[in-house]
């Protein structure tokens, strides 16, 4: 998304960088591992919408890791952190976890969400 043109861009559950993420699992080990994917750092160069959805039960990437790239972006954003998502539950499980707060955010032709309001000239006889 930083390289190419966009609509938007979708983050599941996204990891500071690879040294990071060792050193939450590993300590002081994870400095013999190289510091690739520095996705904090590049989430700053995103011009596309970004969605972030990371759930609070992931035991595999910390939630703050999430919440550390969202901050980072300067773009338009939002981020979803369901209550019971773990790293390997089904995005599709709930539609609240990832359908619905895609379909609301992006803006997709001829779908909208939007209560339709009826005016009050309409029931006058």
């Amino acid at each position: 998304a930083t390289q190419y043109d966009v609509a938007g861009v979708i983050l599941v559950s996204p990891f500071t960088s690879i040294r990071d993420l060792f050193r939450s699992q590993v300590g002081f080990f994870a400095e013999l591992v190289g510091d690739r994917f520095r996705n904090q750092e590049l989430a700053a160069k995103i011009d596309s919408p970004t969605l972030i959805v990371h759930g609070q039960q992931d035991t595999l990437i910390p939630l703050e890791h999430g919440k550390l790239v969202y901050e980072n972006l300067n773009t338009k954003k939002m981020m979803v952190c369901p209550a019971t998502m773990g790293h390997n539950t089904s995005l599709l499980k709930s539609i609240g976890t990832f359908v619905l707060p895609m379909t609301q955010f992006f803006s997709l032709p001829d779908y909208t969400f939007e209560d339709i309001e009826v005016p009050e000239w309409v029931y006058a006889r």
